[in-house]
């Protein structure tokens, strides 16, 4: 695919938030670009679906305000306005009851469903949390660490449910502990924000940006191999199993191993468009003794028309787990029963995923944690970067994406002794 001839400096494979950024980034420090996306619309799991007036993105997405994301977005000249949401009609489902979720002082020290040392332990954990150096915790699994801080059964439980809504990981034994706490940290200093109109609005202003900077932008092309593409450089912003694919041998034997190895994290979502909500003070919801999450978003952003409603509900899923996809919708079902009784009548549009990749690789403790994911500079094939929400030492979910691309962005646009020193280090 010569276009003419022309041989970029930087060929981008795939049209997501890693690539789009890793493009945009590129072009602004006068590098000439191309991408390559193989759907007809940019964004792909950061894509949203706006069905009369309700912004369905895949399942629940949140925007950390201390993370990468920011970051780099500020890099770009992105500002993020919505405001951050709020604790308001917070509550925990325990035992099939419904409480206020106990999120400071004076609710911990109310809470109905915590014994007295189960409250003085979750008040040590968050009063402790912050100031623990969480990377020293890289390879114990976090179902280790809880057991060996937190001896109260219920505290230890709403502790690992804050830890799966902030990681959407549902995996404690094999969890990074100091994964998990980095990520729970990043929770703490900044909360998350939802987006108005849905993450497809985050995707068309790093679009916009990549198109200012001359980036040329491709969609419904499908790239097999590098073979197909002229350029000095190229980043694959693309799922594992793709970098395989397209670099074969080429990849080197250490990424393919860790492609061939790795563990998506995945949940089962339920989008819903809801004309009210039935329990309109009930807005936020997750399950101690089960992994399941509820959140109406529109509570928090310009997501629904005026007077409705747009809500997730979730389970998230152990990466080993084989549940048939009924099992998965009745349970969410169940729950939504007894948080928002009634909500069946409200349904005004409804989609259902059963097993939606969230992730494409659990950061695990054996591999040593955010160590373990391959760096941005690892396949074997020379001036071949990588990013997405998998790849470097750096973030989650989204946060990763951002980091990864901006790490791939800064090598190419440095000189060249200078990426061959970092690649040599």
């Amino acid at each position: 695919m010569t276009e003419g001839g022309r041989i970029y400096d930087v060929a981008v494979i795939g049209g997501g938030l890693a690539g789009l950024t890793a493009a945009a980034l590129a072009g602004r420090a006068g590098k000439s670009v191309v991408v390559y996306e193989r759907a007809e619309t940019l964004g792909g799991r950061a894509g949203t679906r706006n069905v009369d007036g309700f912004h369905f993105n895949l399942g629940p997405h949140a925007l950390f305000r201390a993370g990468h994301a920011i970051q780099t977005l500020g890099e770009l000249g992105i500002h993020i306005d919505e405001a951050p949401v709020g604790g308001a009609g917070s509550t925990v489902f325990f035992a099939g009851g419904v409480y206020p979720m106990p999120v400071d002082l004076m609710s911990i020290f109310k809470s109905r469903f915590l014994p007295i040392p189960g409250r003085v332990e979750l008040m040590r954990f968050l009063a402790t949390a912050p100031r623990l150096d969480a990377r020293a915790f890289d390879r114990l699994p976090l179902a280790e660490w809880l057991a060996a801080r937190i001896h109260n059964r219920e505290a230890r439980m709403l502790i690992e449910a804050l830890i799966r809504l902030s990681t959407y990981s549902n995996a404690p034994r094999d969890l990074s502990a100091g994964a998990a706490l980095d990520q729970f940290q990043t929770a703490l200093r900044g909360g998350v924000i939802y987006l108005n109109g849905g993450w497809q609005t985050l995707v068309n202003r790093i679009r916009d940006v990549a198109l200012q900077a001359g980036v040329i932008i491709h969609t419904g092309v499908t790239i097999d191999n590098l073979a197909m593409v002229s350029a000095h450089n190229f980043i694959l912003a693309v799922p594992p199993k793709m970098v395989s694919a397209i670099l074969g041998d080429a990849a080197g034997p250490d990424l393919l191993r860790w492609i061939d190895d790795a563990k998506p994290v995945r949940a089962a979502c339920l989008d819903l468009g809801l004309r009210a909500l039935p329990v309109p003070n009930r807005t936020f919801s997750i399950g101690i003794d089960q992994p399941l999450y509820f959140s109406a978003h529109s509570r928090w952003a310009d997501l629904a028309p005026s007077g409705n409603i747009l809500a997730h509900v979730a389970k998230y899923i152990p990466w080993n787990e084989d549940t048939d996809t009924a099992t998965h919708r009745a349970e969410l079902e169940r729950f939504l029963d007894q948080i928002q009784p009634g909500w069946r009548d409200q349904i005004a549009h409804h989609r259902f995923m059963p097993r939606l990749n969230v992730m494409q690789s659990l950061i695990r403790a054996s591999d040593g944690g955010f160590k373990g994911r391959p760096a941005v500079d690892s396949p074997r094939s020379e001036n071949v970067y990588i990013a997405g929400d998998w790849v470097g030492d750096e973030g989650l979910l989204a946060d990763a994406a951002f980091a990864s691309a901006r790490r791939a962005a800064r090598l190419i646009s440095r000189p060249e002794r200078s990426i061959l020193e970092a690649q040599a280090v």
